[in-house]
């Protein structure tokens, strides 16, 4: 009788010493060939990209610290594949759940699981903007984080290619009329008040129409352009493999650091094109950007981007390079804010099983015997 009428799946036989590979029937070299048939790695870029999707939690039960499971919603030794687009990081918990089957009742299938991630994806996107955003914005006296310079044109561009229509803002109705902006919701720059001669030292030194209105509507523009975006915290992946694995042009990432800011002019400058240089630098990754020191916000703002400042830059990421030992990030700024007071909690262990046909009778059992586990991000 042949092997697969009798009921054994490839898996199966994968488990048999080879022995009893011959008794059922395989030449030696057929059951040598068997037992070497491995399932390969899921490569390391994959887990390190839905780790930080998820955040590194559960994406069905959502608790923090519980050891997690890369899981296969369509089974690995029917598609022989690691699609990543089918894989879903869960604990340990809803792993043993997503591998019961019940006559009644529902059972949490590959469908329900792709649709857990998708979710957890989106809600935890906004619940980090939230964390960034609304903490900071206590300490403000306008309501709003403490930023120190916006791109107004690249602001207003990428809300626009995100599909968003800052008319729409609460705040743009309230100014409509009443400050420097269009019918787009961009800055009127033809409606400025100085003339070249004789421009502001900075945008917001009463150059520009309803300051304060216009502080707010530009925060609140960065705060919806974060909680759209798939964004990528980058202290939370700060070294090159995962930088790679995670970070592409067109991103938008947020990075607090002890930015270095300095500028070619010994002497500050009135009107556009106050350009100056920023990078931070740190276990061989160097983050560079450079922006117009005449649209920031405040006359301190405006001096105190200079030497190293502990900033938030929100950014969008232009390329990545490797130079050396160093990995060169070139990103455009969309925005620099001080006084910030997001924190992540800490990173829980994660167990990482590389198979999932099998299930462990307790989740110590899993740890103990799992080659694959790490106790750190990977």
């Amino acid at each position: 009788m042949a092997i697969a009428a009798r009921g054994f799946t490839f898996a199966d036989l994968q488990q048999f010493a080879v022995e009893k590979l011959q008794d059922l029937g395989l030449t030696p070299d057929a059951a040598g060939r068997v037992r070497d048939t491995q399932r390969p790695a899921i490569q390391r870029d994959v887990v390190t990209r839905l780790m930080h999707e998820c955040r590194r939690t559960c994406c069905v039960c959502r608790e923090k610290g519980k050891s997690l499971v890369l899981h296969h919603t369509r089974e690995w030794a029917k598609t022989r594949q690691h699609d990543e687009e089918f894989l879903v990081v869960i604990c340990v918990d809803c792993h043993a759940e997503a591998h019961t089957k019940r006559e009644l009742g529902r059972n949490l299938t590959g469908d329900d699981l792709l649709r857990h991630r998708k979710l957890w994806a989106s809600d935890v996107t906004k619940l980090d903007a939230a964390a960034i955003f609304d903490s900071s914005a206590e300490t403000h006296p306008l309501g709003v984080p403490t930023w120190d310079y916006f791109n107004h044109k690249r602001l207003w561009r990428t809300a626009i290619d995100l599909g968003l229509d800052p008319t729409n803002f609460p705040s743009y109705a309230r100014l409509r009329n009443r400050a420097s902006l269009d019918d787009s919701g961009a800055i009127d720059w033809h409606s400025l008040r100085g003339d070249s001669k004789e421009r502001a030292e900075y945008l917001y030194d009463g150059d520009i129409r309803n300051a304060d209105g216009t502080y707010i509507y530009f925060g609140e523009m960065i705060k919806h352009i974060v909680s759209i975006s798939n964004w990528v915290d980058l202290r939370s992946i700060w070294t090159p493999a995962q930088m790679k694995a995670v970070v592409k042009p067109g991103n938008i990432a947020i990075l607090t650091a002890g930015f270095r800011y300095r500028s070619a002019a010994t002497i500050m400058g009135r009107g556009p094109g106050q350009t100056r240089d920023a990078y931070y630098k740190s276990s061989g990754i160097r983050l560079s950007f450079t922006f117009d020191a005449w649209e920031t916000t405040s006359n301190s703002s405006r001096g105190n981007l200079r030497g190293v400042w502990t900033s938030t830059g929100v950014l969008l990421i232009r390329g990545l390079a490797t130079e050396g030992d160093t990995l060169n990030i070139e990103a455009t700024c969309l925005a620099v804010g001080t006084g910030f007071e997001y924190s992540r909690s800490p990173t829980p262990a994660i167990a990482y099983r590389d198979y999932e046909d099998e299930e462990p009778e307790s989740a110590e059992e899993y740890l103990d015997g799992n080659p694959n586990r790490v106790d750190t991000p990977p």
